[in-house]
Formats: structure tokens, sequence, C-alpha cells
């Protein structure tokens, strides 16, 4: 036999009244299943009512917003915010967000209401920012998105684009989203020539080169290889492998040893010195070890240690057999003369 009570409860889950509902009142979250909590008034406006049921704990102004009921424990149907007070149908007056009585407010209003609320036929107004229409539910022109939030690109024409930011395109753009310039252009308005040293006349939206013609480098590839590039071509940034004869280097922009002059064509005045394109007339810049003076015609002291010395002759690691001085002239061993 199934227990009385619980079929009592069967009933009340059907009619809604086993709901535990619950409101916000005087900003604090009220549990609406215990009598007359949920009463207009509260507790004091609750009592007995000739006629209406058992005739206790009846509110005599009626419920809370959101709820019905004699004694308010029920929800009103779907997102309603006032509805009748016997029934719960029909339904009054939307939550907010929320429109169409007669569906019981199941309809969301557009995100593009200003304040998020709208009619009971979802128009609204004003709508905010990016969003217009009757209901606020389409993207100004130049805007796209889920929250129309993103701006179409600047080469989509009449500043309209899809909802995905594809577009047809103005005069000078390409791309299904017409963000690129069209070969040979470029700039914020694609109307821009690329420099004419970039290879195939193209270039990015900046304007820098994608390759250069032969014998340019740089991002604009308006700079020149350097002539000791082999073939006189080299990479984007100047640097090019193998260098010619008389050409060392990243660039192969300097002379090899021995080399001067600006093909590096010349050799260098004498053999004890290391000489660089820098020093066109072929003097001496270091001299090999050993050797020191203008010309790198004058030898180090032998009693130099590794017989180095400066250009000027100073002994670099100081001097062996008791020597000392600047040039390891002095002989320590030698007895003073009185």
């Amino acid at each position: 036999m199934i227990n009385q009570s619980l079929l009592v409860c069967m009933a009340l889950i059907i009619s809604r009244t086993c709901i535990a509902a619950t409101v916000i009142i005087d900003g604090k979250e009220v549990n609406c299943s215990s009598n007359c909590v949920c009463c207009n008034g509260g507790v004091d406006r609750c009592g007995y009512q000739a006629g209406a049921g058992d005739g206790q704990n009846y509110c005599f102004d009626g419920c809370v917003d959101e709820i019905y009921g004699e004694r308010c424990h029920n929800p009103c149907y779907g997102n309603c915010h006032t509805c009748s007070q016997i029934t719960g149908i029909p339904c009054f007056i939307c939550k907010d967000s929320f429109y169409d009585i007669n569906s019981n407010c199941s309809n969301s209003c557009s995100v593009g209401c200003d304040g998020g609320s709208c009619n009971d036929d979802g128009t609204c107004s004003p709508c905010t920012d990016n969003y217009e229409g009757i209901t606020c539910n389409t993207c100004r022109p130049g805007r796209y998105g889920t929250n129309c939030n993103v701006t179409c690109s600047i080469g989509c024409q009449n500043d309209i684009c899809n909802d995905d930011g594809t577009c047809s395109c103005r005069e000078g753009f390409s791309g299904s989203s017409c963000k690129e310039c069209i070969s040979g252009y470029y700039g914020p308005n694609c109307n821009i020539t690329c420099p004419i040293q970039c290879s195939g006349n193209m270039c990015l939206r900046n304007g820098t080169c994608i390759y250069c013609v032969s014998g340019n480098y740089g991002d604009y590839c308006n700079k020149t290889c350097s002539t000791g590039c082999y073939g006189g071509n080299c990479n984007i940034d100047g640097s090019c492998s193998p260098c010619t004869a008389n050409f060392e280097g990243r660039t192969c922009k300097e002379c090899s040893q021995g080399k001067y002059g600006i093909n590096c064509s010349l050799g260098c005045l004498n053999q004890n010195c290391r000489c660089s394109l820098f020093m066109n007339n072929g003097k001496c810049c270091l001299c090999k070890r050993g050797y020191y003076g203008e010309n790198c015609n004058l030898s180090c002291r032998q009693i130099c240690i590794n017989s180095e010395c400066n250009m000027l002759g100073k002994c670099l690691n100081g001097c062996s057999g008791g020597y000392t001085g600047v040039r390891c002239e002095t002989d320590s061993n030698k007895p003073n003369e009185e």
C-alpha cells in the first residue's frame, strides 16, 4: 500500500507546491517552504481567511514577486517575475533580461539591449555600443564577433563585414578579410608602391621586401651587397658566403691578411705587417709578432719574452735574462760604473 503522505507529496509535486522556492527579500535569500515567510509584508500579514482553503495561514496582501499560492510557497513559472497569486498563470511581468509573458518569459533579451532589459516583444532602446536594430541584435557597420566588439578590416567595402570578419574588398586590398594589400602595394590604405628593389615588386604591409633583387639587401632592399660577395649576391641581412678572392668576414667586406685597397687587390708594403681595408695606403695597422714600427721593419729585442712588443717596441710580456726597461734596454747584470 502506498503511504498516504507520499501520495499527497506526489500530487503537490505535480502542482509545483513541493518545489523549494527561494527569493531575495531585503537583501537576504529566503526559503519559501515555511508558511507565510514569503507573504507581502511578512508573517504579520498572514492569518485566518474565511473561504480560503482551511482558512489558516492565508497571505492577506498576496506574495512577494516571483512567488504565488495561498501560502506563498510556489515559484512563478519559467522566468516570470510576477504572476497570478492564485494559480501562477498568467504571467504579468518577466524577470530582467527575459521577455514574452505568453511563454512564461522563455526568451532572452539581446545582449545589445542597454541595461539588459527589453519589451515583451524583444524590442529595446537604446542599444549598447556596437549594436543597432529594434532588438539591438545586429552589429553596427564596421563591427563583428560574438559581442560585436571586433572591428572589420579597413579594407572592407563600406566598412561592412560578415559575422566571421570576411567581406568584399575595396580598391587596393585583398584576402578573405581584406587585410592584405594587392601585389605591388603597401601602407595603411594599400596605395603606396613597393620599393623597386623588392624582387617581383612584392612587399609586406609595412613596406619591407619579402626578397631583394640581385645585389641588394636590407628590409627595404636599399643597401648594396659587398663587392666581396661571390657573384655580387647576399642574404637579406647582408651576409654572404663564399667571399671572392682577397676578401673575408661575415659580409665579405674585410680584406684578407696582407691585402688592402678598395678591392683588396693591393699587397701590404711590408711582409712583416698585417694591414686591412681601412689602411688604404698600405701602412701597417698591426705588426706580426716580433716586429714593430710604422712599417713593421724593426725587430722586437730578443730579450722580450716571447719576442712580443707593441708598435712602439715596448715589451708586452716583460724582459728575460735580467734585463729591465720599457724595451728591455737595461742590463741589470752589468755592474754599475763609479
